[in-house]
């Protein structure tokens, strides 16, 4: 892969306007009629680079992965590396849980409460008071302040998600109680019905959330300023089974429990001076499930923070399916609320991926890198913010299972190639106009210096023996007569090869003038499509 494209910072604009060589010779082969030509489908697109449209977020820099000490992946040779050269931007982590389906580090299954209270992700050991939560002595930020300043040495910032009640400011303090998922079924030891519990005194939970909040931003126990601005509250507490009944995984209580709960954080927040104008507060990473009862959690959670008046910066949801087109369906019905309730909110994906029905031999191919390109380009037509893929890198050694990263050794994979071709996009944050046909997936943008833009199209698998022509053009270059140089790259499911990842295919210097054409033909061959980017850039 050509070094250039290791290291890019991001931008674009968006529209998703939703050879056979016969040989002659024996009788016998003047009996075989030649395979017919490839069925060539030109597609017509056009960027305007002197009409800004808004400005796009590089959501290709936000991941989810729970911490980098589980399983010390870590600490793996070679791991941290691959990960700086995804330049992540954003981390969305937890306060103090561990993965679903894999055992916590220490002690945290334990039936015996002595030793959930002691456990090593419980950031708060002391009594259920204010007095006790004021109290720096009653708190141990030695894992969360491990887990933060990893997250910060690949140059992600924190996502914080406030999703594990401390044992003894918990409601449940019974470790045989019946939501302990963990006791039938291992898998589950997370969700033990304390951790997922409501607060047995809201107030002083916020108080707790609060001063942890003072913490990372380096003002409560340590002078550690981790420069973390999102703080979200909560991790899909709607979750419901296939006849609408909730499914207790994350959460025991009801809704009203959970809306006092964050209701009492926000006015913690709030009436704090020292962090509350540093930190965007929000919640609360909702499933969002289609089959979910109406009105559906989130929305009693838009209508409640509407009529307390309670502060929210953000919404953040989840989305998981194989077909994009019902990740817009999501955020369509999330828009809609919004818009029904005349919210104006900060948009923010909290995981999202394909759906989560097991291994899947599309994670380690390319397809899987163009089916995100293809979901994180419907993402932004409505404005989200931050999407964290899920997941960084595999939960355990193997293939066919979520990421972008081998675990065991740490090698990448096909898809992490696609994340690298969007980074083009890294330093164009300008939206350029886009005129495509419908169900066209592009982006494109241009620097406020006028100096670079940059074009993408994730074209589909033009079919057995097809190929596509994509027909591009740019008009009203910002350099107006100046020359500049065009280089096209490309990601292709037909012909990727981990030597060559992202391949500079033409390059063109010295070109002058205010447009610019392109014709590039991609296929046949087999797989999902094809990322293309053009890099146009002054000289």
């Amino acid at each position: 892969m050509p070094s250039s494209m290791t290291r890019r910072p991001i931008a674009s604009s968006i529209a998703f306007l939703l050879l056979s060589a016969c040989g002659g010779g024996s009788d016998h082969d003047e009996k075989t009629p030649p395979p017919p030509p490839p069925i060539v489908t030109a597609v017509s697109v056009s960027v305007d680079a002197g009409s800004v449209a808004g400005s796009l977020s590089p959501l290709w820099g936000d991941h989810y992965d729970l911490s980098f000490t589980h399983m010390n992946y870590a600490g793996e040779a070679g791991f941290i590396p691959l990960v700086q050269a995804l330049q992540p931007r954003s981390w969305r982590c937890s306060v103090g849980r561990w993965e679903v389906g894999f055992p916590p580090p220490t002690g945290g299954d334990s039936t015996d409460p002595a030793v959930l209270m002691t456990v090593e992700r419980e950031y708060y050991r002391g009594p259920n008071s204010m007095a006790g939560a004021d109290d720096p002595a009653n708190y141990d930020f030695t894992y969360l302040d491990t887990q933060l300043s990893d997250i910060a040495l690949v140059g992600a910032e924190p996502f914080l998600c406030f999703d594990s009640m401390p044992f003894t400011l918990s409601s449940e303090q019974n470790p045989l109680n019946p939501y302990n998922l963990g006791l039938s079924d291992p898998q589950l030891s997370y969700s033990n019905g304390i951790r997922t519990a409501p607060p047995a005194d809201p107030a002083v939970y916020a108080r707790v959330v609060r001063n942890v909040v003072r913490h990372i931003r380096g003002l409560f126990a340590g002078t550690t300023d981790f420069g973390i601005t999102y703080i979200e509250i909560g991790n899909e507490p709607d979750l419901v089974d296939a006849t609408g009944d909730p499914l207790r995984y994350f959460w025991t209580g009801t809704h009203a429990d959970w809306l006092i709960m964050y209701a009492a954080i926000a006015s913690e927040i709030d009436a704090d001076p020292s962090i509350s104008g540093q930190v965007r507060l929000g919640g609360g990473s909702f499933a969002f499930q289609p089959g979910e009862p109406s009105p559906t959690f989130l929305q009693d959670f838009l209508v409640d923070v509407t009529l307390r008046g309670s502060r929210i910066d953000f919404v953040s949801y989840h989305s998981y399916d194989d077909d994009p087109a019902q990740h817009f369906v999501s955020l369509s019905r999330l828009a809609g609320i919004l818009t029904g309730l005349g919210l104006s909110l900060e948009i923010i994906n909290g995981e999202w991926g394909r759906a989560l029905d097991g291994a899947d031999p599309v994670y380690d191919r390319i397809e899987h890198g163009i089916f995100r390109a293809r979901v994180m380009i419907l993402m932004q037509l409505f404005g989200v913010t931050h999407a964290h893929e899920a997941l960084l890198r595999n939960p355990i050694p193997g293939s066919d299972f979520l990421g972008l990263i081998f675990t065991g050794p740490p090698a990448p994979k096909p898809a992490s190639d696609c994340y690298l071709a969007l980074q083009q996009l890294n330093v164009t944050p300008q939206a350029l106009s886009i005129t495509a046909p419908s169900g066209t997936y592009m982006m494109a943008g241009s620097d406020a210096g006028g100096t670079k833009v940059v074009v993408v199209y994730v074209g589909d698998d033009p079919g057995a023996g097809n190929q596509t022509r994509v027909d591009l053009s740019v008009i009203n270059l910002p350099w107006g007569a100046a020359t500049f140089n065009a280089d096209r790259y490309e990601v292709s499911e037909a012909t990727w090869s981990a030597a060559e990842g992202v391949k500079l295919v033409d390059s063109r210097p010295g070109l002058a003038g205010p447009t610019f054409s392109d014709a590039p033909i991609f296929g046949p061959g087999p797989g999902a499509g094809q990322i293309i980017v053009w890099e146009l850039t002054r000289n």
